[in-house]
């Protein structure tokens, strides 16, 4: 663990995502969350989880930081955690995280200052009995960065939980995870320009196969990207086909809708249990996006699962979308 001074404008570098492997060699930026991308922290203190684009954060009495000074690059917002003991907020499952970091300050100068640990879990979030750090503590408003290099992938949510010892307030913002991966996909080059061309895509992962499928342009790219696959939802049955994927432990991809539409952009994921003849898995159904912003999608397998992925248009969405790092 080490705490440095936090350059501000830090989002520009962020994130290239994945789809992960339980046994690999390859480490990409993929898990972030900036707490104010179409969706933030509640402004009343409580218990209520809330859906992140990033997944379901759980909390106790963390709110929305709206105080500019305590906040990565001046703008949006941050989360807010009260002093005192037992104050939290709790991530997602991280799936192979090789580390992580964020953003923090105390909401004031002096006294005892912020005091939070940080904690992981070796049962899914039912304890929380992985101490990563304990009473890290700040007693000044500035924002300092938080990272933490794993030695083995690790699994599991995390837990940022306020001390007695602290007398302030504190704000986080810009939670990232580097994942542990083997095969992944930004879609920056090799997609087609228009939707009716060959069905067979050459990218840099490998042979991928399409319908309605083409480049979406940097407009609809993820974290500074020039790219991302954009998906029709004129026609029928348009989709979009991985390579065969070998022993992996999860799939995880980002998704937007790219114009308007009552229904917005509905999709289904599937995967094959004969390599790709038939999709006889349903992996998800009736996935769907109404919103400008990217959201993360992922499935974790039972048990490690080899063949391609097929994201699939579903019939009941009215508005085409983009697909990202997958």
């Amino acid at each position: 663990m080490s705490v440095t001074p936090l350059i501000k404008n830090m989002t520009a570098s962020l994130i290239l995502i994945l789809i992960a492997c339980f046994a690999t060699n390859a480490v990409a930026q993929d898990f972030f969350e900036d707490f104010n991308s179409g969706v933030s922290m509640p402004t009343t203190a409580g218990t209520t989880d809330i859906t992140l684009p990033s997944g379901a954060w759980l909390r106790n009495n963390a709110v929305q930081e709206n105080n500019v000074g305590l906040i990565v690059g001046g703008t949006g917002y941050g989360v807010r955690l009260p002093s005192g003991a037992g104050n939290f907020i709790t991530s997602p499952k991280l799936l192979n995280a090789a580390s992580i970091s964020f953003t923090y300050t105390a909401a004031a100068s002096g006294a005892d200052g912020l005091v939070f640990d940080v904690l992981g879990s070796s049962d899914n979030g039912s304890t929380f009995d992985i101490v990563i750090a304990n009473d890290v503590t700040t007693n000044g408003v500035s924002l300092l960065e938080f990272t933490h290099s794993f030695a083995e992938p690790y699994t599991g949510p995390i837990k940022i939980e306020t001390q007695a010892a602290g007398d302030q307030n504190g704000a986080i913002d810009n939670f990232t995870a580097d994942f542990t991966v083997d095969f992944e996909e930004n879609f920056d080059s090799g997609l087609p320009l228009n939707t009716g061309g060959d069905p067979d895509i050459v990218l840099t992962s490998g042979n991928w196969v399409g319908q309605g499928v083409k480049a979406a342009g940097d407009a609809f790219a993820r974290n500074s990207s020039v790219d991302a696959t954009y998906l029709d939802n004129i026609g029928t049955g348009n989709y979009l086909q991985s390579p065969s994927l070998t022993d992996v432990g999860f799939v995880q991809f980002w998704y937007r809708w790219t114009t308007g539409g009552f229904d917005g952009f509905v999709f289904d994921v599937l995967g094959s249990s004969d390599g790709g003849t038939t999709f006889d898995l349903t992996l998800a159904s009736s996935v769907s996006s109404t919103e400008a912003n990217y959201k993360r999608f992922y499935y974790e397998f039972e048990t490690p699962y080899s063949g391609p992925i097929k994201i699939q248009y579903n019939g009941a969405g009215d508005a085409p979308g983009a697909i990202d790092d997958f």
